[in-house]
């Protein structure tokens, strides 16, 4: 379904949306806030196998697990993703930021046009396999191609979610596309350009100051603990990509489509030092104004613009006041609940002033605790904790 089409439903259907007998989808989030009535087991929905079987086939990383070996996984890396753990990375950051502007401003210099989509997905990818394994793949460079590694990622990211349309056409039918899926996600990263990485980072040891040091800490020495690791290692750098890469395109691409907006983002910028070089990370954290752009790019352009489906338990469960029978696939749509007019005066425009003076004004009634791209409550993303 067009994600246009989620937004014409909700406008006319109201809140909950149903897609099909066993599917509701909510423009609000589901949360302990908007039930009237808890769950037998509380509030906390299990992820639909629906969606997270094909893609990481129970291997219970911090994405796909579930209660305890959820608690156990986000304990092993939250710390990773602190304001002082982060802060300790700013030359690594600065390092790679520094190398992706001079391969851009290289390739304007003989071009007219240049696809900012392979300079975002090569620093990053450099990024993260850096943050996590303390090495990079040299990803970066001046040509302005995907680096082999990154769009094999890319293909394969698009590629493997077709297992989990099938998965509600075909049912037990689609159990051999789910293999490949499983196989192809696993080739990837496990056997391609980062298992080399990993395999000697492991090999390695040490406390190096890196994400797989987090990630071992507690852990018992043995092949589960050491595959357990490389899952959750693998799994961040995909996600760390692929998700930053379709933030910073869209914002760029709204930034620019509004020069009021560009003008004001510039004065903000340069008037907070005097080079370029003077900025750091502390500076950029108090910029009120780039916060506000990148939150309305997300609101936007969200990186994931669908559903992150949930499945009731017990004997239901009461969601925004109305009664969901056990077992029904439930989630937020954020592409809908971000464009409802319900939720956001002008929705459909870039408008980065709704996050400032947010108690007067024209903004002071949109719904910003719909706003939620990072997730709601204990298993929100640990990059927004």
């Amino acid at each position: 379904m067009p994600f246009t089409e989620y937004i014409n439903l909700s406008t006319s259907l109201g809140i909950m949306v149903s897609r099909e007998a066993s599917q509701s989808s909510w423009r609000r989030n589901i949360r302990k806030g908007n039930t009237t009535k808890p769950s037998p087991t509380g509030t906390l929905f299990l992820k639909d196998p629906t969606l997270y079987g094909p893609l990481f086939e129970q291997s219970k990383t911090i994405f796909d697990a579930d209660g305890d070996d959820y608690s156990a996984e986000k304990r092993s890396i939250q710390h990773a993703f602190t304001k002082k753990s982060l802060l300790t990375k700013e030359a690594i950051l600065t390092f790679y930021v520094s190398s992706a502007i001079e391969g851009l401003e290289s390739q304007f210099r003989t071009a007219d046009v240049v696809d900012l989509v392979p300079i975002f997905g090569n620093a990053l990818f450099d990024i993260m396999c850096k943050l996590t394994v303390d090495e990079d793949l040299h990803a970066i460079n001046p040509n302005g191609q995907h680096h082999p590694a990154v769009y094999t990622l890319t293909s394969a990211l698009e590629w493997i979610y077709i297992p989990v349309m099938a998965r509600h056409i075909l049912g037990a039918l689609s159990y051999p596309l789910e293999m490949c899926a499983s196989f192809v996600g696993k080739g990837v990263l496990h056997l391609g350009p980062v298992g080399p990485l990993l395999s000697k980072r492991l090999e390695k040891g040490g406390s190096n100051p890196d994400f797989v040091s987090y990630m071992k800490q507690g852990k018992q020495e043995g092949e589960a603990s050491q595959l357990q690791v490389i899952n959750n290692a693998t799994s961040l750098i995909a996600a760390g990509t692929e998700t930053t890469v379709s933030l910073m395109c869209g914002a760029v691409y709204h930034i620019l489509s509004n020069p009021p907006v560009l003008l004001s983002l510039c004065q903000e910028i340069r008037g907070a030092a005097d080079n370029a070089s003077d900025l750091n990370l502390e500076l950029i954290h108090g910029m009120k104004y780039l916060r506000a752009c990148l939150d309305e790019a997300m609101r936007m352009y969200p990186s994931i613009v669908g559903t992150l489906p949930r499945v009731v338990d017990g004997d239901g469960a009461y969601i925004c006041d109305q009664f969901v029978p056990p077992n029904t696939v439930v989630g937020v749509n954020q592409w809908a609940a971000y464009r409802s007019n319900r939720n956001f005066i002008y929705p459909d425009e870039f408008r980065p002033d709704r996050w400032l003076n947010v108690e007067e004004g024209e903004y002071n009634g949109d719904r910003r605790k719909a706003f939620q791209p990072f997730g709601y409550g204990p298993r929100k993303c640990i990059a927004n904790e």
